[in-house]
């Protein structure tokens, strides 16, 4: 998760909405790896991680939109259903906050 963590803090996000290429590719990379090591996470973690890969395109475009709708509809969705379900998760309920 520390890798999911470092690609959301990096790439997009409510306080840099349009960050710098190099710090995408360092955070779609951090993506990578979070992807890589969702072998035992539980649901709820593994969907932080399938929601923010919404999020990201390379190159990065110069219009997000598009990316920044997909994030919040089809990325975090059902999110909300999830952590329903698993409510005192440790650290799944920040992003919704």
């Amino acid at each position: 998760m520390a890798y999911r963590g470092k690609a959301y803090a990096l790439g997009p996000n409510y306080n840099s909405p349009a960050p710098e290429a190099a710090a995408c590719e360092v955070a779609f990379q951090a993506l990578l790896e979070a992807r890589a090591a969702l072998d035992d996470e539980t649901p709820a973690k593994r969907r932080l991680v399938e929601a923010l890969e919404a999020c990201f395109a390379l190159p990065t475009p110069e219009e997000r939109g598009a990316l920044d709708l997909a994030y919040a509809l089809e990325g975090y969705g059902d999110l909300f259903e999830v952590f329903h379900a698993t409510p005192y998760e440790a650290g799944a309920q920040a992003p919704c906050s």
